[in-house]
């Protein structure tokens, strides 16, 4: 049985075939790289690489702000139009911050959450992690949980990706394209 008619696909497939693109995708390879590149090109968009707390996990020990600061900051440098969520005190004082970029699942958030200030994930499953820290802070526990999305959160180690792929294969033309923040909050 083929799929049922889509334009999308359609015009999609069309574009290809007319700019003779070859399309490859290596995203599992990448996100399986140690440490994570997603993290690190995350992390050197923030300006947060010096501050590697060098424990093997995607920790950075950043100078004190607020988590209402750390938001903007992240709003700001990664030039996010919507789609960012946070949990906790707006005053809490931050300085150790998780990466969590991408999909993760809420076993990487408990094991992160007792060593840091806060967490800053891409795509969360809301109904499992996000209600976890909701309850982590409403015992008391003062931590702080962003979530930026996981196109965002991704997107700065994908450039990363491009520059590595351009190692590989100099001879073939590589271009990062950003998809950039595919959400929008009303004024």
């Amino acid at each position: 049985a083929s799929d049922p008619p889509d334009p999308v696909v359609d015009a999609r497939r069309a574009f290809i075939a007319t700019h003779g693109l070859v399309i490859f995708r290596l995203g599992h390879h990448w996100h399986l790289r140690s440490p994570d590149p997603r993290a690190r090109g995350l992390a050197s968009v923030m300006e947060w690489t010096p501050h590697a707390a060098g424990d093997g996990q995607a920790v950075y020990e950043t100078p004190v702000t607020s988590l209402e600061s750390l938001a903007r900051t992240l709003v700001a440098r990664l030039g996010m139009r919507g789609g960012l969520r946070a949990i906790g005190d707006r005053t809490l004082p931050v300085r150790r911050i998780g990466v969590l970029p991408g999909v993760s699942r809420i076993a990487s958030a408990i094991s992160l959450l007792p060593d840091v200030d806060a967490i800053v994930a891409g795509e969360v499953w809301e109904w499992e992690t996000s209600a976890y820290v909701q309850d982590v802070v409403h015992a008391g526990i003062p931590r702080g949980f962003i979530s930026i999305g996981r196109v965002v959160s991704e997107g700065p180690g994908m450039q990363a990706c491009a520059r590595w792929l351009r190692t590989l294969a100099p001879e073939v033309a590589v271009r990062y394209i950003p998809a950039g923040d595919p959400y929008w909050r009303p004024r």
